[in-house]
């Protein structure tokens, strides 16, 4: 396979269909005074653990700085609750539910950098450890002020979680450098908000020494 800076290079058999279908919503984002993008994933695409496309939209968003910037912290995802109805879950609903915890989680195993793309607080934890809450392996030991959750899980677990947040770090420095979007503060916003004893120059360092040591990235979209 040849080298690549891109998740889906221009040249890849499917990036002008992925170009086509998401382009003009995202140009449409750029013109759009805030941030207020919100995807609603039907309830047969959860069931099914079916991600493409909003791993496509991340994919096509890195071609573009502006594009990079408006998705970032950008996605809110709502959730049908059943083929059948047209109702959406609530906020605070879709979150304990182990069917949408492990199709958040299947999004960031697709594009760990996912998660620098997701609104709500909860989508990004779970973004990281859906598997983990899935599995009844997090303990809520509190609800804090700011009405999120203080989370007790065991020390194997939480080395997991440092390691799924440096590589998401590292490969958004990766998805990042092509468009020169700074992505340092977003890194920071991570790290600080998973309480990762990482800074962002560390992880910097990591990404250098990955990257003379040859790292690259293959596409990875639609086979």
């Amino acid at each position: 396979m040849q080298k690549t800076n891109y998740l889906i290079p221009k040249e890849h058999q499917h990036y002008k269909a992925i170009e086509e279908a998401f382009s003009p919503m995202l140009e449409l984002l750029v013109q759009q005074p805030k941030k207020n993008f919100s995807l609603t994933v039907p309830a047969n695409v959860v069931s099914s653990k079916e991600t493409a496309f909003i791993n496509e939209i991340v994919m096509l968003a890195q071609h573009k700085k502006e594009w990079v910037h408006r998705m970032l912290f950008g996605i809110k995802l709502k959730f049908q609750k059943s083929p059948d109805s047209e109702e959406i879950y609530e906020d605070g609903e879709w979150q304990i539910e182990k069917d949408i915890q492990l199709w958040i989680r299947k999004v960031g195993e697709g594009i760990p950098v996912s998660c620098f793309f997701l609104q709500e607080w909860e989508a990004r934890y779970l973004c990281i450890t859906g598997d983990i809450f899935a599995d009844d392996r997090m303990k809520i030991l509190d609800y804090r002020d700011d009405g999120r959750l203080q989370l007790e899980t065991t020390v194997e677990d939480q080395r997991v979680i440092i390691d799924r947040i440096a590589d998401a770090s590292k490969m958004f420095l990766f998805y990042c450098h092509p468009s020169g979007f700074d992505p340092k503060q977003a890194i920071e916003a991570i790290l600080a908000e998973f309480k990762i004893p990482l800074e962002f120059e560390m992880i910097k360092e990591m990404y250098d020494e990955e990257v003379r040591n040859g790292i690259f990235i293959h596409a990875i979209a639609r086979k």
